[in-house]
């Protein structure tokens, strides 16, 4: 005896043997396990039978079938009202579907779809296409939880050829929304992880000096000048061992937001890493000693506010060291950075708390 399943050919078999076929609908990918055991004397066939006589009964009635693809049924009128819909498994319907009968899914207060799927969506039933997989949020009365399904629909036609609405299926994929929600916000977590110091909030340094890199490419293509700040806490380690470490992270924490605040919003600022930090004014002036005079006064400021006390930590001040490399056009960053830390260190030497521009020690 000889086995066929869609035209393929499973070799010979003894009595009482069981071959297994796996066969593939388009019930959203639904897999449906067909048994069949031999019997002597008897040829059998599964999947594209030569005779249909012979076809097996179905081991599951349709109702059963469509409920490994679907959650929900439903049927919308000419006018993409929702008037009819059903539970696949027989039980009641969420309050929030029922109430939605009667009347257009985007008119009902508990669907919330995606930013534009209203929009593209009514085109497409407008248009009277089929459509599968719209995703759609909808909450129960009085739910704070967002819960999702995933709808596809077929437009139904009248014996004249009329439009007269929609039938199609609904299935709930809450779960992996959720999934996929929490693998969202475990990137985004990462992502900070990986670009952003954990202590300040501040870019890190690899962060930062790309942020500086794409600054310069601008400088090619238009010259300007620029300034880069290389920042330095003078005695920093005096922090951590007079007051404890909990009290340098907070001196750090403030380094960071008082940096912050005396750049501009869009300017490239970061943590190198220790008690090192840097920041990059670009596009100051085309003027020379106007950029010069910029880079001097957000210098001082900067200073001013550094020696300031921490706001819970009065005993506390980070008094720093900061270098400013005024430059213009393209330059290599690590030339740069290199100039700029020799700067700094020019600063610190000439008596701490002080800025240094072109090799110049200013007191601060």
């Amino acid at each position: 005896m000889r086995w066929t399943i869609a035209a393929t050919t499973i070799p010979q078999m003894g009595d009482g043997q069981s071959q297994t076929a796996w066969l593939r609908f388009h019930f959203s990918h639904v897999q449906i396990r067909l048994t069949a055991m031999s019997h002597p004397g008897a040829t059998q066939h599964v999947g594209a039978p030569h005779d249909r006589a012979e076809t097996p009964a179905w081991p599951l009635p349709a109702d059963a079938l469509l409920a490994l693809a679907a959650d929900w049924l439903w049927v919308m009128d000419a006018q993409f009202r929702l008037v009819r819909m059903a539970r696949t498994d027989g039980g009641a319907l969420p309050p929030a579907l029922s109430d939605a009968l009667g009347r257009a899914p985007w008119d009902h207060p508990a669907f919330e779809p995606g930013s534009g799927h209203w929009r593209r969506h009514r085109r497409v039933l407008w248009a009277h296409q089929r459509f599968a997989q719209l995703e759609l949020g909808w909450r129960s009365p009085g739910s704070r939880r967002l819960r999702w399904c995933a709808i596809s629909g077929q437009p139904l036609f009248g014996d004249n050829g009329h439009f007269i609405g929609y039938a199609g299926v609904a299935q709930d994929i809450t779960a992996r929304k959720r999934i996929e929600q929490t693998l969202r916000a475990t990137r985004a977590q990462l992502s900070e992880l990986a670009f952003y110091d954990a202590l300040t909030g501040l870019p890190n340094r690899r962060l930062l000096l790309d942020r500086i890199e794409q600054a310069l490419l601008h400088q090619v293509r238009a010259p300007s000048w620029c300034a880069l700040l290389f920042v330095d806490l003078d005695d920093f380690k005096a922090i951590n061992d007079r007051y404890g470490h909990a009290a340098g992270d907070a001196a750090l924490v403030a380094v960071g937001e008082r940096l912050r605040r005396s750049v501009r919003e869009t300017d490239p600022v970061g943590r190198l890493g220790g008690d090192e930090f840097a920041a990059l004014l670009p596009d100051l002036s085309l003027d020379a000693p106007t950029a010069q005079r910029i880079a001097q006064r957000v210098a001082v400021q900067l200073l001013r506010r550094l020696d300031a006390a921490l706001p819970h930590l009065s005993h506390v001040r980070t008094p720093a060291s900061v270098g400013v490399l005024l430059f213009r056009g393209a330059h290599a960053l690590s030339t740069l950075l290199k100039q700029a830390d020799e700067l700094m260190y020019r600063a610190k030497g000439g008596g701490k708390g002080r800025w240094s521009l072109s090799g110049t020690p200013t007191p601060g």
